[in-house]
């Protein structure tokens, strides 16, 4: 139905159409503009600053390429190069080492815990797992609960006592601050 339609509507219009034939067969080449042309020296030579062979710049291409290589390559095996090195040429403090070491600190810390009862509670539990990190290095990525996980005694009670103190709402009672100090000794004894 839709062709008949079109094709009456061709029919209908035929002769009408605004657009003329042209036979194409007797195209011709259009006809040259022969107005006047202006003489513009073209330029025959580089100037010698841009005259650099070919060459040169394959070279320094070549060696941009290498240079980035090189720079990649180190940026992926230098990491894992320090890491097989393993941890080398690291001081000790004071000197000492094995369980003299720690049983010093550990008695240090006890000792600077001790020496101020006067403390508001809140700060003499936050002291006393103070004191509990300077017996042994806590690493900066350790939550608390690594770093008594990595003492090798049970630290549960002085950790939740510390947490609940330093990032509690509620008051720190003389209770829990004497609770902290007795779990600091005990720990202590363990540790030495």
């Amino acid at each position: 139905m839709a062709v008949a339609a079109l094709l009456i509507v061709v029919v209908a219009a035929g002769g009408t159409s605004p657009i003329t034939f042209v036979n194409r067969l007797d195209d011709r080449p259009p006809p040259q503009d022969s107005g006047p042309q202006t003489d513009i020296p073209l330029p025959t030579e580089l100037p010698d600053a841009l005259a650099v062979p070919l060459t040169v710049y394959l070279l320094l291409l070549a060696g941009l390429v290498l240079f980035g290589l090189v720079g990649i390559i180190l940026a992926f095996e230098l990491p894992r190069w320090r890491r097989s090195r393993g941890v080398r040429g690291v001081e000790v403090e004071s000197g000492e080492v094995g369980e003299t070491a720690v049983v010093r600190r550990v008695e240090k810390a006890l000792q600077e815990f001790t020496a101020h009862p006067d403390r508001p509670p809140r700060d003499a539990v936050i002291a006393a797992w103070l004191a509990l990190e300077a017996t042994e290095e806590r690493l900066p990525h350790q939550t608390p609960t690594e770093f008594t996980e990595k003492l090798g005694v049970d630290a549960v009670v002085l950790k939740d006592l510390y947490q609940r103190a330093r990032f509690g709402h509620e008051d720190v009672t003389e209770t829990q601050a004497r609770r902290a100090q007795q779990e600091l000794s005990r720990i202590v004894r363990e540790l030495a």
